[in-house]
């Protein structure tokens, strides 16, 4: 929920003792050298890593993936019922994520000067910032009043979070001192 980055400590010792998964949603256009995701950032081993992820998020398109080493895609591809029942992606779905990751390869370090830009403000290694809120009506209500203003923000309840949450992304189309501001305004 709130991005939280995997330490390399961690990935590390996966790695020594087995094959490492893990989930790059939230880090594949925002960490790494060649923004990737962690596997990028700590220069995984790729035959002892399997990477899953979404084609949403920094991608804006539909759909995951995950890339493993040949005998894990074989396992997945015979055993995976959702994978086996489930409607495959369009191609338009796929060329809409294969074009996203080639402009931000074509556009690396204007990219990565607005993530670190972000993440000083957010003051977070991912593009999420967690805002406590009073309660879920002053949630609802803070939510309602920047949607007026064309911001959208999650509202997070239980049982998601124990407490009432905002969460806001730091989106590299969106202005710093919107964010800036959007923030001030949820911890008034």
């Amino acid at each position: 929920m709130a991005g939280d980055k995997v330490k390399k400590e961690i990935t590390d010792y996966a790695q020594e003792i087995g094959t490492l998964i893990i989930d790059e949603a939230h880090s594949v256009g925002v960490l790494g050298e060649n923004l990737m995701g962690i596997t990028d950032e700590y220069n995984l081993n790729p035959s002892k890593t399997v990477k899953m992820g979404t084609l949403g998020k920094a991608l804006g398109s539909y759909g995951a993936y995950i890339l493993a080493n040949r005998e894990i895609i074989e396992f997945l591809i015979n055993k995976a019922k959702s994978l086996i029942y489930t409607t495959a992606l369009s191609p338009i779905d796929a060329l809409l994520a294969y074009y996203a990751l080639e402009k931000i390869q074509n556009e690396l370090e204007n990219f990565k000067e607005k993530i670190q830009k972000r993440r000083l403000i957010l003051n977070s290694d991912s593009l999420i910032k967690i805002v406590p809120a009073h309660n879920n009506e002053t949630l609802l209500q803070k939510q309602q009043e920047l949607l007026k203003n064309s911001i959208l923000i999650g509202a997070i309840r239980a049982p998601t979070v124990k407490s009432p949450i905002y969460r806001i992304i730091g989106r590299v189309n969106i202005e710093i001192d919107i964010i800036r501001r959007t923030i001030d305004y949820l911890k008034g």
